[in-house]
This record gives C-alpha cells, structure tokens and sequence, in this order.
C-alpha cells in the first residue's frame, strides 16, 4: 500500500500478522515489499492421525521467524506426539501401511511453505522409528510419516519424537495466519 524507492524501511505499528519491519525490494509504485523482521510466533495447524491420550491430543504447530518456518510436534506427556491406530476415525493413509498423512494436500500453508521436498527421521525413546516426508511446493505442500513397520490397528503409537522440521521460505509474508 505504500509507495517508496527501493532500500526503503516501513514499520507496522500493529505488527499485522507477525510483520513488524519491511523493506522495499524491487519494482515501482507500492510492490515489491518483504518482510525484514517479523515473528508469526508458534501456529497450531489442522492436523490428521493425531491420538489423545490422557485427555492430552498430540499437536503440530509451525512458526515464521523472518524467511525461517519451523515445526514442532508435541502434545502428549513428555513432549511426545503420537498419531491414531491405523483404519481408525481420523486415522489418514498415503500409499502403504506403514505411511500415515498428518497434514494433507495444502496442509502446509501458503507464507510457510518449503521450496523443495525435505525429509527426516521419527523417533521413540530406543532409536529409530521411521522418517518424515515434507512435500515442497512441486510435490503437494502435505507431510507424512512413514515406518519401518506397519502402523499397528490394535493400539496408538504416542512415543513418537522427531528430528528438527527447520527451512528457509521462499514464500511471500503471509496475508493470514492458521
């Protein structure tokens, strides 16, 4: 909304979605505006596969920090997350038995996005448990966990740890927050 030179500062007074400091980049009139300081501070995301335990749900909250998107998965005791029981209500499979989708296409939204696919490791308290897959902006913007084992129909899975989400955002400042 505001037209400048490129190097321009502006300063939101009402820290409008996290964004308090931009800077004029590029382009004439009022485009070209990013974010130089801003904090979405810690989002919780409409997740699937989540498990309650204890009248305690796991979680998945994202946060902006500048162009920095993080994850964190918790909810349950011990900072555990965990997911439901496979064939469950709201229980969400990809392809195979041993993959459980916990946010679906989109899930990711629009100003966190990661440019590319990332991919990490799930954990319990012994080792390894399996890994996590980030779709990028090519691949569906969605995140699944995937075993070494096939999820179990019988019981919940709530010892779930997982290795930092962490990235840098090519994503414009988000016009709203989840």
């Amino acid at each position: 909304r505001i037209t400048a030179e490129i190097g321009t500062t502006y300063v939101d007074v009402n820290v409008t979605n996290g964004a308090l400091k931009w800077i004029k980049e590029s382009g004439n009139g009022n485009t070209g505006w990013r974010v130089l300081i801003g904090d979405t501070g810690w989002r919780t995301l409409k997740a699937s596969s989540l498990v309650t335990v204890n009248n305690k749900t796991s979680e998945v909250k994202i946060r902006r920090v500048n162009n920095w998107v993080s994850f964190t998965f918790g909810g349950l005791d011990w900072g555990r997350f965990g997911i439901i029981r496979r064939g469950a209500n709201g229980f969400a499979s990809f392809q195979r038995d041993t993959q459980a989708i916990i946010l679906g296409g989109g899930g990711v939204p629009v100003g966190f996005r990661t440019p590319s696919s990332l991919i990490g490791n799930i954990y319990d308290d012994n080792g390894i448990y399996g890994s996590w897959y980030l779709g990028g902006n090519t691949d569906g913007n969605y995140l699944r966990f995937q075993f070494l084992s096939p999820i179990p129909t019988d019981r919940d899975i709530d010892d779930i740890r997982v290795s930092a989400v962490s990235y840098l955002t090519d994503d414009p400042w988000p016009t709203t927050l989840p």
